[in-house]
């Protein structure tokens, strides 16, 4: 990953931008607000799209159909263009221009510059925007190919969070209740095609870009916003030490107080979307002990997206973890492949002590079958020195400030 900053170190701050791209309520806001907290980086808010139009002419010109366009600058004489197409009525007019390709892409190039970048109060600072109005490849090509030392960040969230946002956001509560239970899942089953058809778009530029570009799960860096962020400075070639880590927490604590829920909404999303794609969990509860439960969890079908588990005791819902943290045996097994997909729950956490005979239930967020080994009866024992340095590894995963455990309580 260092690499990725210093191939573009030696271009002038303008010709690095960042791009934040992503669709709606996948909390792009968020990020925007913590790429911010760098002292050398100004992260603009959404304009509407505009490049878009931009773009589709940006193609259009660059189509090697349309070669009666001057080739380069040194053709354009201006009216000169004309002269041969008037001289013999068998030469094209009707694709004669003035400007060359060439010229067009720098025309676009000084317009985004003008508009984002020159009213930073020092040439030393990157700028850069997020957008959610982006989900083509015709417009991040397009800046792509005029900022060749640009950085692209996407952002991913799961889709029963981001239809459950959209839903709260942009249809007021009494007209979602007056829709029919039809019409409620013909809704969420289009936003969640639009959704699918937006990563897919994420995921093809990223496989063609990997040098450049990169995908930020909002799950992880809402549970491990430090790793995060080190990740994306990486990636931008930006100093951790010009960073506001203080303003950052800060910014994490306030946001993560907004979330609004609905369970009957919720529910109802988690049901549409179990019929519409394939989910199946692997995973197993591996130790429930005085002072943890621990195991691993995984959607087979969506492995890029880290689960929520469940815990219960003795039928009571009290937290819940995402299943993110390392294990170096299940990447060895191939049983996942980046071994991303353990889970760590602190009873100290919580305010519990368990007792003998407590018995621990351990299930994904959303799916009702409980993990393989779950329910374990607890069972009191002797606490060995081995044992306390097991936990203080699994503990060590958590960042300087994570918000992975939630008590529920």
């Amino acid at each position: 990953m260092e690499n990725k900053g210093k191939q573009s170190s030696k271009l002038a701050p303008k010709d690095r931008p960042v791009f934040l791209i992503t669709t709606g309520r996948t909390g792009s806001t968020f990020l925007q607000r913590l790429l911010n907290c760098h002292k050398n980086l100004v992260i603009w808010g959404e304009h509407f799209g505009f490049l878009n139009s931009l773009a589709a002419a940006y193609v259009a010109m660059k189509s090697p159909n349309q070669n009666l366009y001057p080739r380069t600058p040194e053709e354009n004489r201006g009216p000169d263009i004309l002269l041969p197409t008037l001289r013999s009525p068998d030469i094209a007019i009707e694709w004669a221009n003035p400007w060359s390709f060439r010229e067009y892409r720098n025309f676009v190039k000084e317009f985004i510059e003008k508009y984002f970048a020159s009213r930073l109060d020092s040439p030393h600072k990157r700028w850069g925007f997020k957008e959610i109005r982006y989900n083509n490849l015709q417009v991040l090509n397009m800046l792509k190919d005029i900022y060749p030392g640009g950085r692209f960040i996407f952002l991913k969230r799961k889709p029963e969070e981001v239809i459950r946002s959209k839903i709260f956001a942009f249809i007021k509560e009494d007209r979602w209740a007056k829709m029919s239970d039809r019409m409620k899942r013909q809704h969420i089953r289009k936003l969640y095609d639009e959704l699918k058809s937006h990563y897919s778009v994420y995921d093809a530029f990223v496989k063609s870009n990997h040098n450049i570009s990169t995908i930020v799960i909002y799950e992880e860096l809402v549970a491990y916003p430090r790793k995060i962020i080190n990740h994306l400075l990486r990636l931008l070639g930006l100093s951790g030490d010009t960073y506001d880590w203080q303003l950052a927490e800060k910014i994490i604590k306030n946001v993560l107080c907004k979330t609004k829920r609905d369970h009957e909404v919720y529910k109802l999303i988690n049901e549409v979307l179990n019929n519409h794609k394939k989910v199946e969990i692997k995973g197993h509860l591996d130790v429930v002990d005085e002072t943890r439960c621990s195991g691993w969890a995984f959607d087979k079908f969506n492995k890029d997206y880290p689960v929520s588990v469940v815990v219960s005791v003795n039928g009571k819902v009290v937290g819940k973890t995402l299943a993110h943290a390392y294990r170096e045996d299940l990447k060895k097994k191939n049983i996942h492949p980046t071994g991303h997909c353990g889970f760590v729950l602190m009873w100290k956490n919580l305010g519990l002590e368990l007792k003998a005979g407590d018995r621990v239930e351990v299930f994904v967020e959303g799916a009702n079958v409980p993990l393989p080994g779950s329910p374990m009866v607890y069972e009191p024992r002797a606490v060995k020195e081995d044992d306390v340095s097991v936990v203080k590894r699994e503990v060590d995963i958590k960042t300087d400030f994570s918000y992975a455990n939630i008590n529920l309580s």
